[in-house]
């Protein structure tokens, strides 16, 4: 939206373009806001995210050097078979954790309907 000046001094064709950068700024910010206040944005931006983790997970994986890994004190140096009962613990304890919240949100439900 330019609207040209019909004055004669220096500034005034600069006004016109002000006026239409503000316009712009001000139209694009509002678009931003409404993209930022659908219900989809988040959700969106997290895949995208994830997906671009996992391909720089994936990339470090083929350029890092097994023996770098068995040097750093933190990581996993066991087995398929200790992996796989690691995951298995974790998993149960997911699961129990997951049945505590249920059933305490049921309780305060129920105390508060009463």
């Amino acid at each position: 939206m330019l609207i040209p000046s019909t004055e004669t001094s220096l500034g005034a064709p600069l006004e016109g373009y002000r006026l239409k950068r503000g316009f712009l700024k001000a139209l694009l910010l509002k678009y931003w806001d409404r993209l930022r206040s659908s219900f989809w944005f988040v959700p969106a931006v997290m895949a995208c995210l994830a997906v671009a983790l996992a391909v720089c997970a994936v990339e470090l994986d083929k350029a890092v050097a097994e023996d770098w890994l068995q040097r750093v004190g933190w990581s996993y140096s066991g087995g398929a078979e200790g992996a796989s009962l690691l995951l298995g613990t974790v998993a149960g304890s997911m699961i129990a954790i997951a049945g505590t919240v249920f059933s305490m949100t049921l309780v305060a439900l129920s105390l508060a309907s009463s």
